[in-house]
């Protein structure tokens, strides 16, 4: 009787061990092919790659200042960077986030010179309508409020200096998940797919695959008719290169 109880212990060990190792896997596996881009100068863009640890923003230089996509995890990882660039935070004039996610946000606080540009259908997340997660919605730094970020619609273009960056609409990773075209060339892609060997796919923790794969494949030419692909977690990719998984 002792060694058949024993045996049902074991059995149960083992099982909750099997059990730990898949939720690991599953949520631990996805930052492991995560492969973002080392921070510098990507030849004749007049765009800067920044590395801030699992995922890139990109500053994009004109004549009024910098432009930001995305603001990153950790603010001072982003703070050394830009340092290590010479670039002054307030020299930074926009930011434009592709989602509201705590990877994409954190350096927001730094930036104070800086117009904020969100998604209109992001809000929903920030505001408590819609949870990003069992029972929480996403949050912004202490000191950055809702009201402070201009909201952008599909297909709507903002000038910084001589650059002009398009807003589209790409839906699935979040509500409000949306790119960004910077003069007809340059696809800032954020979260909504990802990348590996120029195959797009859909992002991991995204909230609706389906909604994701439309998405993908409605914007698909477009991003194949650009010159760059940059995406926050895999770096970036000649844009006719790339195809649908």
């Amino acid at each position: 009787m002792k060694k058949k109880k024993k045996k049902k212990i074991w059995i149960v060990i083992c099982a909750a061990v099997a059990v730990v190792v898949v939720l690991v896997l599953v949520n631990i596996g996805p930052f492991l092919s995560m492969s973002p881009a080392a921070t510098g100068k990507i030849s004749d863009t007049g765009i800067i790659a920044v590395n801030n640890g699992m995922c890139n923003v990109y500053l994009i230089e004109s004549s009024e200042g910098y432009a930001l996509i995305d603001a990153g995890f950790s603010s001072n990882g982003i703070a050394a960077t830009l340092t290590e660039l010479g670039v002054d935070p307030s020299g930074v004039k926009a930011v434009f986030l592709t989602h509201s996610d705590g990877d994409h946000v954190a350096a927001l606080p730094l930036l104070t010179n800086a117009t904020i540009y969100m998604s209109e259908d992001e809000k929903q997340l920030l505001d408590g309508r819609t949870n990003r997660s069992a029972g929480a919605g996403n949050s912004l730094p202490a000191g950055i409020g809702i009201d402070s970020i201009v909201l952008l619609g599909d297909g709507q273009e903002i000038k910084i200096g001589e650059r002009t960056i398009k807003a589209v609409k790409a839906p699935g990773h979040t509500p409000g998940s949306m790119l960004y075209i910077a003069d007809g060339k340059y696809v800032f892609s954020g979260d909504a797919f990802k990348i590996a060997d120029n195959k797009m796919s859909v992002h991991p923790f995204t909230m609706d695959d389906k909604t994701s794969n439309e998405t993908m494949e409605r914007l698909y030419r477009e991003i194949t008719g650009t010159y760059l692909t940059l995406t926050a977690h895999y770096g970036y990719f000649a844009s006719p290169d790339l195809v649908l998984s």
